[in-house]
Parts: C-alpha cells; structure tokens; sequence
C-alpha cells in the first residue's frame, strides 16, 4: 500500500484494479509487462495517487455493479493503444473487454492485411463498427469494411459555437471516434464536456 494512504480503499475492487494497472505498466518482471509497459503504454501522473483514481471511477463501478451484479468488472482502455488516462478508461465486464480486444484482430481486404483499428483509420469507419459486423453479424471482411455506415457518426454536436458531426469533431481535436462516441452514447457526456475533458 503507498505511504499515506489511509482512505479505507484497500481492499476495494477498484483499488486492486490500480494495483494491476501500475503492475503492468511499470513492473518489468511481470508477465504482462511487454503488452503494457514494455510497448510504451503510459499512466497518467494524477494515477500515481490511488484515491484519485479510486475516486474517479467509483459511481461508474457502483453503477456497473448495478447492471452487472454478478459479473467480474476490469478497468478496459476503449482504445486499446492509448495510454491508462480518464477519458480513454472504463469499467466494464469481462466480455465487455473481451469484445474491445477482438479489435487487434488482423483483417486481409483486397490482399492487405491490418488491425481492424488501422483499417479503421484508412478507411473513415469506426472499429466499433467493424467489430460488430465481423463478430456479431458475421460478415465478411470484404462486406464489413465496404458497406456504408448509418448515420450514427452524421450526428451534428455544437461546442465552442462550432457545429460538426462526430468525425468532424475527431478531425478537428484529435480525439478518437471510438472515445467520443463511447462518451457520448454510454455516458452521455455533451460535447462539450468530451472536448474539455479528454484533452490530447
């Protein structure tokens, strides 16, 4: 336990979870170390305190262990490359994470074989997405990554005086689609809140 902590989280769920994510990422002799910290993926300095962290997440966790009572929760990064920060983090369920992982899955289109995320990015859709076509409809990588999307990502956001649909918005702030419709659609956050809290 860190020097100085006294705040009766210890043996909370949530603090197991910063425990495990700070093993990953800065412990080397840990077996997962080279999928986390050994391949750069960095904590947030404000995380280095455990009540912050436990804090930050503790009526998102009490709310999942509403809907979910009986499911084992994890801390889940929505892109899984990016690093352990507030807005690329959540709680989620065990498939829930699951479901996200399936995104590094390699994909071959038209002789080329990628990331769903990077096929993604070259192709203007989310991997959200792609991954619900391919692993839920059963479609093939040809058909997923081909047929126009709804207009889920047409939906036009006002912020700063600016309005612009939710590509325009990952255009223009740098902020992932995936990030900013997982904030939007799963916690309702406006856009302005998406912008002013997930600064890059």
């Amino acid at each position: 336990m860190p020097k100085g902590f006294r705040h009766g989280y210890a043996r909370h769920p949530l603090y197991r979870m910063w425990a495990e994510m700070r093993k990953r990422c800065l412990n080397s002799g840990s077996q997962r170390y080279k999928d986390y910290g050994g391949r750069g993926i960095k904590i947030c300095t404000e995380w280095n305190n455990p009540k912050v962290f436990v804090e930050h997440f503790m009526d998102e966790w009490l709310e999942m262990k509403r809907k979910y009572p009986n499911q084992r929760l994890s801390l889940d990064r929505i892109n899984v490359n990016g690093n352990y920060v507030p807005c690329n983090c959540q709680i989620a369920t065990m498939k829930m994470q699951a479901n996200n992982t399936r995104l590094n899955r390699l994909i071959t289109y038209r002789g080329k074989m990628q990331t769903m995320a990077q096929w993604a990015e070259e192709l203007g859709l989310s991997k959200s997405t792609i991954s619900y076509r391919i692993n839920k409809l059963g479609w093939s990588p040809d058909k997923a990554l081909t047929v126009k999307p709804e207009n889920r990502e047409t939906r036009m956001f006002t912020a700063k005086g600016i309005t612009l649909s939710i590509l325009g918005w990952s255009k223009r702030s740098g902020i992932s689609r995936d990030i900013i419709c997982n904030r939007i659609d799963r916690h309702s956050w406006s856009m302005s809140k998406v912008l002013n809290e997930c600064k890059i």
